[in-house]
């Protein structure tokens, strides 16, 4: 005995796909349409009656939704099936990165050996089959945070892309190394993040102290790299490059600055300075790789000005009033 089959009613199975278009940003499928009890006529019908839109080739979004980031990214995704995983600034969206609030067009990446195909306003990359890689995110495939930095780093300034790093390692979201072993030669965006790991690198910002202190010397002066200071309090601190005669310490604030235990001694270094009359001049890595000249000029600039303003150093007057003995004259006189 053959079982029976119910058939819905059009309108019934329309009910049906908005329900379950509702838990898919408004997106379904044909295949999704036809089996809940559509036909082929009917979906072509309601397609006419503009209840639904047909976003891509099978992939359609109910009039009821409006086009957002979520509904564009999932008809992508869907439209191009199997193993594929958002990417870029899609993937920025979903890890919810700083000024990734809205996506223009959905960028997508499948692996090399993926037949697809192209669709309209749709960014689709292909990645070495070994190189592909895809996490959950949210309910999203989405490439890991750091390849996601890695492929941004091909679109974003130095300023932003160096902001963005240091924001996402201050937040603990990920780390220097983490980020460092998804870089790899011919990878996009990898020599950029390079570039950025290495200045927010501690160990790179004693580089910098270096370029400075080289710079400085060619324009004359002749600065203290790591001085160390006393203050009457006992409290010592050490100034990256330090200036006694005009009591000027330079300090070079790298990205490590802004964290908790460094940060207690820039507050140390402050106090200790201004305890012993010193003035400070800070500066960032960022601006000593974006303008390492104009700063030393700059530095050369403060360095004269102390010199105006403090007083000449006393002579001891002990030794300016003393009358010379014999002894003496007979020296001089050889």
């Amino acid at each position: 005995m053959k079982k029976a089959v119910i058939r819905r009613s059009p309108r019934q199975a329309d009910v049906d796909l908005i329900r379950l278009a509702h838990r898919q940003h408004g997106v379904i499928t044909r295949s999704d349409a036809l089996a809940r009890g559509l036909s082929p006529a009917d979906l072509i019908r309601l397609t006419a009656e503009r209840r639904w839109v047909e976003r891509h080739p099978g992939i359609f979004l109910a009039a009821t939704q409006p086009s957002t980031t979520a509904s564009e990214c999932q008809a992508a995704l869907l439209a191009v099936g199997g193993d594929c995983a958002l990417a870029g600034a899609s993937a920025a969206w979903v890890w919810t990165l700083p000024g990734s609030e809205r996506v223009d067009y959905p960028e997508l990446v499948v692996p090399g050996n993926r037949r697809f195909t192209h669709l309209a306003y749709v960014r689709v990359r292909r990645v070495a089959v070994t190189a592909f890689r895809s996490v959950v995110r949210r309910g999203w495939p989405v490439t890991p945070l750091e390849v996601t930095v890695r492929d941004l780093a091909a679109h974003l300034t130095r300023r932003d892309l160096r902001a963005l790093v240091q924001h996402l390692v201050l937040e603990q979201r990920t780390t220097l190394e983490r980020l460092s072993g998804v870089l790899g030669r011919g990878l996009s965006g990898s020599a950029a993040l390079r570039q950025i790991l290495e200045e927010v690198d501690p160990a790179f910002q004693s580089v910098w102290e270096r370029r400075l202190h080289d710079a400085l010397v060619r324009r004359g002066l002749r600065p203290r790299p790591q001085l160390s200071l006393v203050a009457p309090s006992g409290r010592r601190c050490y100034l990256d490059l330090g200036f006694p005669e005009v009591r000027l310490g330079v300090e070079i604030d790298g990205f490590l600055t802004h964290m908790r235990r460094f940060a207690i001694g820039r507050r140390r270094a402050n106090a200790v300075t201004l305890e012993l009359g010193w003035e400070l001049a800070q500066y960032a890595v960022e601006d000593l790789a974006e303008r390492l000249d104009e700063v030393a000029d700059e530095i050369v600039a403060y360095v004269l000005a102390r010199k105006e303003r403090l007083p000449a150093p006393e002579v001891d007057q002990r030794s300016r009033n003393r009358t010379p003995t014999a002894a003496s004259l007979r020296i001089a006189r050889r």
